[in-house]
């Protein structure tokens, strides 16, 4: 039930209602006739009306504590709100388990659901392939620069493998007779001899002397021997050509070329050049053992350049061109050789 006023105007009516029952008691156990009618039935109901404050003052009664008589009416009265907004009251319920014990501080996005689009970028995981920026040609290997200069070409062959001398490409070879049978007398003694006729011939295509002290003419086969060693103090001229015959008597030198027989310290009988009609090769080495010139032919060290029976191979045209059969170079006349000279028969330069 709803007491319609304040907690004291309850015991206003409380106690005059009590002052009412003693006024009854008193009139009923022999007060004077002379006060009955004062203290009758309506004297009763006046002094009850009279006890009655007229103007009992409001007093809100949210957040007040229950009658001390602990009457359930009044508990169960309290305003449903009398808890709300307790703030930092002690002990108030901020969500903590019944014990009393706080609980976990909620996050600022707790309880709201987050798709995959809303979730924040953290980055590649731990499994992610760093970005290395564009692959590389990585495996193409790095570029080393330009190789190494090594000079003019061989005579025959292309670059060299092995290292080379400072002089590669300053001599060269220009004509070389691998075919002694050839007819005539190469070497000029008066004596054909297929051995010491053949011959090869280098020139100076630099514009400085060559120094070729212990320069070594080398055949693939006799490696250990070679079949002309340059003996000390000899000096090839800029422009001009030096000729080494297998064997025989040299002939004199000439304004444009000096001729040589070979010196091969070859055991028993000499081998001359030691040049195969078919494939050979012989290179031109320093006195260091490096390589100056080298020419091959018929497949030998892979060349190209094919053998020629009866007549030399020459440069054509001299110095620079490419080996062909003496025979069938321009400006040769149908010679077979000329050892010494340009292929049309004139001197070097």
């Amino acid at each position: 039930m709803t007491v319609g006023g304040s907690g004291c105007g309850c015991r206003s009516w409380i106690l005059a209602a009590l002052l009412a029952s003693v006024a009854v008691s008193a009139s009923t156990s022999g007060c004077g006739s002379g006060d009955a009618k004062t203290h009758g039935p309506d004297a009763v109901a006046d002094a009850a009306v009279e006890a009655t404050p007229d103007a009992t003052p409001d007093v809100p009664d949210a957040g007040l504590d229950p009658a001390p008589d602990g009457s359930p009416d009044l508990v169960a009265d309290a305003p449903a709100d009398a808890g709300e907004d307790t703030g930092d009251e002690p002990g108030s319920d901020q969500g903590g388990d019944p014990a009393g014990e706080p609980g976990p501080e909620p996050g600022p996005d707790d309880g709201a659901e987050q798709s995959p689009d809303d979730a924040p970028d953290s980055g590649p995981g731990p499994d992610a392939e760093a970005d290395t920026g564009p692959a590389d040609d990585q495996g193409a290997e790095a570029d080393p620069g330009p190789a190494e200069d090594q000079g003019a070409e061989a005579d025959a062959g292309g670059e060299p493998e092995e290292p080379v001398s400072p002089f590669f490409g300053l001599v060269v070879f220009n004509e070389v007779l691998t075919d002694g049978t050839a007819e005539g007398d190469p070497n000029g003694d008066g004596d054909a001899n297929p051995v010491e006729d053949q011959f090869v011939e280098l020139v100076n295509v630099s514009g400085q002397a060559v120094p070729m002290a212990g320069f070594a003419l080398v055949e693939q086969d006799l490696a250990a021997l070679p079949r002309h060693t340059f003996a000390a103090g000899f000096v090839l001229a800029a422009g001009r050509a030096v000729v080494v015959f297998g064997g025989g008597d040299a002939p004199p030198a000439t304004s444009s070329a000096t001729f040589f027989a070979a010196n091969a310290a070859d055991p028993g009988i000499p081998f001359g050049l030691h040049l195969s009609p078919q494939a050979d090769s012989m290179d031109l080495f320093d006195a260091d053992g490096l390589l100056v010139a080298r020419f091959c032919y018929g497949g030998a060290d892979a060349c190209a350049i094919a053998p020629a029976g009866d007549q030399s191979l020459t440069r054509a045209p001299d110095l620079t061109g490419e080996f062909v059969p003496h025979t069938e170079a321009a400006g040769a006349e149908g010679a077979a050789f000329s050892p010494g000279t340009r292929l049309d028969g004139t001197p070097f330069p």
